[in-house]
C-alpha cells in the first residue's frame, strides 16, 4: 500500500533527479452525537438523534431473516464508502526549511486522492454509512470499521465496528427539490465548484451538524461544523449504491492544526499547513487562498470549507460482540 509518507517523499527525491510521478498525478455549533456501535446513545443534540443499541445482523439491508422460524427480519441498510476524493480546496506542500523564503513545491491534491483511493481499495480505510431501520430510520450512522473481502468475487465485504470507534450518529432530514446538496457556491473556488457532485433525487441528506470523521492517514478525526453527507440513492426501495455523494462542512483552522502527517525531509506537517499555503499563491492564483471564517461561539473562527466526493457500496454488517 502507498502512504502518503512515502508517496510525498518520493515525489522530493525524483523532483531533485528529474522523474515524474504521474501515477498518483502529482503536478507543476453543534454538537454531532457519537456512542460505542454495540452500546447505548448518551447523547442528542442540534443535528443528531438519539438511537438505541444496534442490534441487526445480516447481509445490512433488505429483507434477511427467516421467515419460517420466526425470525426477525433486517431492515437495515450499511454502505461503505468505495471512493473518496478532495475536491474543494486543494492542498499545496511547501518548503519551508528557509523559514525566511518559503517556496512552493506542487498541488499535492492528486496524490492524496491517490493514497485515499489505495488505502480504500486495500482495506485500510473502512468508512461505514448505516440506516438502522430502512427506509424509516431517521437518522445515519457514520460507522468506522474493519472489512473483509467476499468469500468469493462479487460478494460483498463483511465489516465489523472497529473496537473503540465511536459510531457519529447524524439526523436525516427531508428534501424537496430536484438538487439535493445545500452548498454556498461562494465559499469554493470557481475552478473547483463544478466538479462537486450534485446528488439528485432519489437522495438522502444529513442534517447540518458538528461531527469528527476519520480519513486516511491523518492523525485525528477531521472535526466538521456545519458539516453534511448528501448522496443520490441507485434504488429507493432497496438501495445497494450511494452515487454522486459529496461530503461537505467548515473545517476551523483549530481543528485543522491537529491534524498531523509525517512527510520525510520536510518532517511533520498539519492539514492546516497544506490548506493556508501563501508561497503557492503566485503559481495557482485561481485556487488560493482557500481560507474562509465562520461565526463559532459569537466569534468568526478561520478555517476553510471542505468538499469531498464519494460512492458507496453496500455491505454485510456484523455488529461487534
Amino acid at each position: 500500500m502507498a502512504h502518503l509518507r512515502e508517496v510525498v517523499g518520493a515525489w522530493l527525491v525524483a523532483a531533485s533527479v528529474g522523474c515524474n510521478l504521474s501515477t498518483y498525478g502529482i503536478a507543476d455549533g453543534d454538537s454531532g452525537s457519537s456512542e460505542a456501535v454495540d452500546g447505548p446513545t448518551t447523547t442528542s443534540e442540534g443535528g443528531t438523534t438519539s438511537v438505541g443499541t444496534p442490534t441487526s445482523t445480516g447481509s445490512g439491508g433488505g429483507t434477511s431473516g427467516s421467515g419460517t422460524t420466526g425470525g426477525p427480519i433486517d431492515t437495515s441498510v450499511t454502505l461503505r464508502i468505495d471512493m473518496m476524493a478532495f475536491i474543494d480546496p486543494h492542498l499545496f506542500l511547501d518548503d519551508t526549511r528557509d523559514p525566511n523564503a518559503p517556496t512552493c513545491v506542487t498541488d499535492i491534491t492528486e496524490a492524496i486522492n491517490g493514497v485515499l483511493a489505495d488505502d480504500i481499495e486495500s482495506g485500510e480505510q473502512n468508512l461505514l454509512l448505516r440506516f438502522e431501520d430502512y427506509p424509516a430510520v431517521q437518522e445515519l450512522r457514520i460507522i468506522t470499521a474493519d472489512c473483509d473481502v467476499g468469500e468469493t468475487p462479487g460478494d460483498p465485504r463483511v465489516c465489523t465496528p472497529s473496537d473503540g470507534a465511536p459510531a457519529v450518529i447524524l439526523g436525516l432530514e427531508a428534501v424537496g427539490q430536484a438538487q439535493c446538496r445545500d452548498i454556498d457556491p461562494a465559499v469554493y473556488a470557481a475552478d473547483n465548484l463544478a466538479q462537486i457532485n450534485e446528488p439528485g433525487q432519489p437522495c438522502v441528506r444529513t442534517k447540518r451538524a458538528s461531527f469528527s470523521v476519520m480519513l486516511g492517514e491523518w492523525s485525528v478525526g477531521f472535526g466538521l461544523r456545519e458539516g453534511q453527507f448528501v448522496a443520490t440513492l441507485d434504488d429507493a426501495v432497496a438501495p445497494t449504491r450511494l452515487v454522486n455523494g459529496v461530503l461537505y462542512g467548515f473545517l476551523p483552522q483549530q481543528s485543522a492544526e491537529e491534524l498531523m502527517v509525517e512527510i520525510p525531509l520536510l518532517g511533520e506537517r498539519t492539514m492546516w499547513s497544506v490548506v493556508d499555503v501563501p508561497a503557492c499563491a503566485g503559481m495557482y492564483p485561481t485556487l488560493l487562498p482557500s481560507v474562509d471564517t465562520l461565526k463559532i461561539n459569537d466569534m468568526d473562527a478561520p478555517g476553510v470549507w471542505l468538499a469531498i466526493n464519494f460512492t458507496a457500496e453496500r455491505v454485510v454488517f456484523e455488529p461487534g460482540g
